[in-house]
């Protein structure tokens, strides 16, 4: 095996990589990121894994890491869309009507103000096309216009006529935060459901969306998955995933407020009902309701 050249290539279709065998006599060069069209014939490995014999190898599109290819050699990035896909058909075979909601709106839906104006950055063209009564910075729209931070208002006139819609799509804020849970832009789920009339009747649809969504990213793509976690938990898929099967606790602000009270001594932040609960808190209840 030592006149050889391993070789792993992956179209992108599941985290395991497929290996080629390249006989050093052939002369082929290739280098890491490139795309490749390979011929030879698939044998099984010494560890009975499927491998292929390279007779020709041709190289279609080089990967020039020295010059600033775009992307990292050898960095994993998190297989998002079969999250998005198992949304989309969730939503779509229970009725709900897909509606692309504006990027560029002059709502601030939340009314927190936390929001990133958009203007042309041409300050002469907005100088002509100036309006007596509107100010200069307002003048392209005649009003003063936002990157969205919420679908919401949109999805409500639409829910009148159509029921069950929702949006899934960007969204940015503009907060005074440099976490890592804040992001200035990211993509958002947003659903509207009308004649609902209970609270029950929503916390059912979340938790069956969730586990609906949930055990179809397990069965495509458990072994993206497990790649992922790699990086954060040393917990298996069977066991991070048996909350599937069990219904999710509900319980009152209340009943909330009570389990916070009897655990202060295990939380940072004081325990005041009248201001809400934060992230800690939330985490905690999160971890008391699993045991539970």
């Amino acid at each position: 095996m030592k006149g050889n050249l391993f070789v792993d290539i992956n179209d992108g279709s599941v985290a395991n990589n497929f290996q080629l065998v390249i006989n050093k006599e052939k002369n082929i060069d290739t280098a890491y990121g490139s795309s490749i069209d390979a011929c030879g014939v698939i044998v099984a490995s010494p560890k009975n894994k499927l491998e292929l014999h390279v007779d020709t190898l041709k190289e279609l599109g080089k990967c020039p890491l020295t010059e600033g290819y775009p992307f990292y050699p050898k960095k994993s990035y998190p297989p998002e869309h079969e999250a998005t896909r198992a949304f989309n058909e969730y939503l779509q075979q229970g009725g709900f009507v897909q509606i692309h909601t504006p990027v560029l709106t002059s709502n601030d839906c939340e009314g927190a103000g936390e929001s990133f104006v958009v203007k042309p950055l041409n300050d002469q063209l907005l100088k002509n096309m100036a309006k007596e009564n509107v100010p200069v910075e307002h003048a392209y729209f005649d009003r003063a216009t936002f990157l969205t931070v919420s679908g919401q208002l949109h999805l409500e006139a639409m829910s009148h006529g159509l029921d069950k819609v929702y949006t899934f799509g960007p969204t940015f804020r503009a907060e005074n935060c440099k976490s890592n849970i804040h992001l200035s832009e990211f993509y958002m789920l947003e659903l509207e459901e009308a004649f609902m009339n209970t609270l029950e009747e929503l916390a059912l649809r979340v938790e069956d969306m969730l586990k609906v969504v949930t055990k179809s990213v397990l069965e495509r793509s458990a072994s993206d998955l497990s790649l992922v976690r790699k990086l954060t938990t040393d917990n298996t898929l069977e066991t991070s995933f048996q909350w599937i099967e069990k219904p999710f606790h509900r319980m009152t602000y209340a009943e909330a407020m009570s389990v916070l009270k009897a655990n202060e001594n295990k939380l940072k932040s004081p325990v005041r009902p009248e201001e809400g609960i934060n992230k800690e808190q939330e985490l905690f209840l999160v971890e008391h309701c699993q045991a539970s």
